[in-house]
């Protein structure tokens, strides 16, 4: 499972990464689970980096809480595979600025195949934070793969 840390990420910037940026749009409390497809891999990847860009910090609790799930949907978008998860619980938020969700850094190489959809699901626990979730911005940081090798 991936590593969680607000720290900056060395990769992006340096020759070979690109970074393309996608929004999530506005969770509301009234909502239970909710995955949404965020960008689809234009050719086979690697990614460096996932991080996610709010203007404001969603403070965790206990019991009711919600996860922010990284998932692999696959060429279809019915893969389950999850790449990364921040727990929005007890003395886990989600800060304002920079909240890194997947740092391959941390975790090892991480691939996808071209065509592959990235989803971020909203997974609610119990009643949920009691509270909307803004939009937020999506940082994805990547690059060329040779998944054949």
């Amino acid at each position: 499972m991936a590593a969680v840390t607000a720290e900056a990420h060395g990769r992006r910037g340096q020759s070979g990464w690109i970074v393309d940026q996608v929004t999530y749009a506005q969770v509301v409390s009234s909502e239970a689970t909710v995955r949404r497809p965020i960008w689809v891999a234009p050719f086979n990847v690697e990614l460096g980096e996932v991080a996610l860009i709010t203007s404001t910090t969603v403070t965790g609790a206990d019991t009711n809480t919600v996860h922010y799930n990284l998932i692999d949907g696959g060429a279809e978008g019915a893969g389950t595979a999850e790449l990364a998860t921040r727990d929005l619980v007890m003395g886990t938020d989600l800060t304002a600025g920079k909240t890194l969700l997947l740092d391959a850094t941390s975790t090892g190489e991480v691939f996808m195949t071209g065509g592959d959809i990235l989803e971020l699901e909203t997974e609610e626990i119990g009643t949920g934070l009691g509270s909307d979730i803004n939009e937020i911005l999506v940082y994805i940081v990547y690059r060329a793969a040779n998944l054949s090798a």
